[in-house]
């Protein structure tokens, strides 16, 4: 299997996080979400596969998802942004089910689309969640990376 295109995964993320923003608010499904993104030239560079992959985990297991971050949040979901939400929902998505992209690589990536489109200083609140959440979920490689 080939490496994945770092910038084509880059670009997967921010339609993720577009599709996911749209997802909140008219929760369409996983295929017509794919459809209207494709349809309107939002997934010509990006890695189909995992956009698919990751759209349907995400919006079929986010009860899973707000389980495992509610311990580590200082808010409730409803006080969060709906762009703030979608890019927590990714890091945890990637943090739980793709372990083969490091835990920093994860919360970096979060934070710059935090930084591009939340709201302001939302980074800072991504990234402070999204750590604590890789000391639980991915404990040794954060003890040796800490260390």
């Amino acid at each position: 299997m080939a490496k994945p295109n770092r910038w084509a995964r880059h670009r997967t993320r921010v339609a993720l996080v577009q599709a996911l923003y749209q997802w909140q608010f008219s929760a369409p499904s996983t295929h017509e979400l794919e459809q209207q993104f494709a349809t309107a030239g939002k997934l010509a560079k990006v890695d189909r596969d995992l956009f698919r992959d990751a759209l349907r985990v995400i919006m079929h297991r986010t009860a899973e998802f707000d389980e495992l971050l509610e311990p580590v949040m200082t808010r409730s979901n409803e006080e969060l942004g709906k762009v703030e939400r979608g890019i927590l929902l990714l890091g945890c998505y990637e943090l739980r089910d793709c372990e083969e992209i490091p835990f920093r690589v994860v919360i970096a990536e979060a934070v710059e689309l935090a930084k591009s489109y939340g709201a302001e200083d939302s980074h800072k609140f991504v990234n402070a969640v999204l750590d604590k959440l890789a000391a639980t979920l991915r404990p040794i490689e954060a003890a040796a990376a800490a260390s």
